[in-house]
Formats: structure tokens, C-alpha cells, sequence
């Protein structure tokens, strides 16, 4: 992936229209979840249980839970498929990926890239289409056993009741969230300013963490607002580059 990164970066911003350089350092960031999960596969380890018996001794294995499937978003492409698909190939499982249908070109980028490092046929594998029907077939397919799942909480809730009404899945979820920045009044106004305007603009402010409340003493609220709207005025929004070539 790092050798590839900045072709990356390309392809995201041209489907999904991240600033480059964010596209780029959303390429490393995913590509640390795979270094993490790597060395994690080195650590899976079982457990030795105390026996009621005498002369016996209990063991916990762990192992494998079989096909596994993720949905993720369209907003990190990357590294929402990598959180996932790390850990699962780390597990020894293999998984079908189904990625937001405004950022097919990044998934499919990046099952080219686990074929060409050697990831054998039919373990990272990536499904495109509508996101409904898709996903409905996924957690009620019999044969996959988890669901991990990366989206808004009304879809949350189809997934959960699909994957509890075929067999019974495990699922796992990152859903919206709602993040306030509070701001004492002894905080340095302009460091505060800054960190206003990066956690509510940063991607566009489509960020599951995005600042969405801020509170601000009341002796400090002008100055406030003028310094957010000063950096503000500041941001402009770049054209989107050409993907390269396939």
C-alpha cells in the first residue's frame, strides 16, 4: 500500500473528494492497521484454566470463526476496509468486503493490491453493488459467521435484526456519534480556534467524530466566533485530480 500511496490517494479523491494530501495520510493510516494486526497474528494465544479436578487441566483454544464480512463507508475507504480486514486475515478468517457504492474504486484498488502481495484467491474478497440488497444477503447468508459493520445507527439496527434473524451472528459496529469540544476559560484562544475548525471541517466534517457541539464560556464567545470565522474564510477547496490510469 505504501508503495502505492500516492496512486491511491488519486483514485480516493477522484471517487470521493478528500484532499489529496488527506487521501494520502488516509493511506498510511490504513496501511498501519495491517502492520498492527500482522504482528498481533504473532500473539494469539490461548488460556490455561484452573480444573475443579485434581490431575486436570483445561484449556482455551482460539481459533478461527470462519468467513466473516464487512460493510464500510464512503467516507475513510481505506482504512475502514483495513480496520477490518487486518484482524480477520490475522484470525486466520477470510472475509467478503462490501464497500460504500460512491467508493468502489478504492476497495477494488486495494483487492488488487492483497493479490499482488501474495493474499490468496477467496480470502480478501470484495463485493460491489447496491448497499440494501447486498447487505441484507450478507447477514442472512448461512455460511458467513460475523458481521462488522461501519454506518449510520437506522442502518445499524437493519443489520443487527437481519444478522439475529438468519443464525444468529456476531456482529460488531462503529456507528454515528456525537462529540462536544468544550472549551474552558482558561484555554488559549487561538489553539482552541484551531482545533474548532479541524473537528468540524476535517473531511468535510462527515466524520462520525466531527465536533459537533461546541461550548464556549460566554465571556470568551465573540472572540471565539471571530477567531473560527477568520480561519474559516481561510479554507479553499481544490479540484479534484485525474485517477490514474488502470
Amino acid at each position: 500500500m505504501m508503495q502505492n500511496q500516492q496512486d491511491l490517494a488519486a483514485i480516493m479523491t477522484s471517487e470521493q473528494g478528500k484532499p489529496v494530501t488527506e487521501a494520502a495520510g488516509e493511506i498510511a493510516y490504513a496501511a498501519s492497521f495491517l502492520e498492527w494486526f500482522a504482528e498481533e497474528a504473532k500473539r494469539i494465544d490461548g488460556d490455561v484454566l484452573q480444573s475443579p479436578k485434581a490431575g486436570q487441566r483445561l484449556l482455551a483454544l482460539k481459533q478461527p470463526i470462519g468467513v466473516t464480512a464487512a460493510i464500510t463507508p464512503w467516507n475513510f475507504p481505506a482504512a475502514m476496509i483495513t480496520r477490518k480486514v487486518g484482524p480477520a486475515l490475522a484470525a486466520g478468517c477470510t472475509m467478503v468486503v462490501k464497500p460504500a457504492q460512491q467508493t468502489p474504486l478504492t476497495a477494488l484498488a486495494l483487492a488488487v493490491l492483497a493479490e499482488e502481495a501474495g493474499v490468496p484467491a477467496g480470502v480478501f474478497n470484495v463485493v460491489q453493488g447496491p448497499g440494501r440488497e447486498i447487505g441484507q444477503w450478507l447477514t442472512e447468508h448461512p455460511v458467513i459467521e460475523k458481521i462488522s459493520f461501519t454506518g449510520g445507527v437506522a442502518t445499524g439496527k437493519k443489520v443487527m435484526a437481519s444478522a439475529a434473524s438468519s443464525s444468529l451472528k456476531e456482529v460488531t459496529m462503529e456507528l454515528g456519534g456525537k462529540s462536544p469540544l468544550v472549551i474552558c476559560d482558561d484555554a488559549d484562544l487561538d489553539r482552541a480556534a484551531d482545533i474548532a475548525v479541524m473537528a468540524n471541517f476535517f473531511s468535510s466534517g462527515q466524520v462520525c467524530t466531527n465536533g459537533t457541539r461546541v461550548f464556549v464560556p460566554r465571556s470568551m464567545l465573540a472572540a471565539f466566533e471571530a477567531a473560527v470565522v477568520e480561519r474559516v474564510k481561510r479554507i479553499r477547496i481544490a479540484a479534484r485530480p485525474k485517477a490514474p490510469a488502470c
